[in-house]
């Protein structure tokens, strides 16, 4: 049975960690919330380009080019409801292979 430490502010050294480390390293997530869409957009059309970024940026609710990047390379996590509506947006232009792998 492993033990749990509350957390008092100070953290333990690195040969404190190797000493008492017995938790096995936390999986990586594979769900969709922590991919981009970098795929699906690099499959748009020039001609389509600016009018997709518009929809998803719409899709997303948000204004700035910064924003739209991070959701595009997966930084920020998208909520179901988001993901939905960028899948719309691709899925309208025949686009189905849409998150990053």
């Amino acid at each position: 049975m492993t033990q749990t430490k509350k957390f008092t502010g100070v953290l333990p050294t690195a040969t404190e960690i190797v000493a008492t480390d017995t938790m096995p390293a936390p999986a990586l997530s594979t769900s969709l919330e922590y991919k981009g869409f970098n795929r699906g957009l690099n499959q748009v059309l020039h001609v389509d380009y600016s009018n997709v970024i518009g929809e998803l940026r719409e899709a997303l609710g948000i204004t700035s080019r910064s924003g739209l990047s991070a959701y595009r390379n997966g930084q920020v996590r998208l909520r179901a409801d988001q993901a939905a509506r960028v899948q719309q947006v691709f899925n309208s232009r025949g686009i189905t292979e849409i998150w990053d792998a």
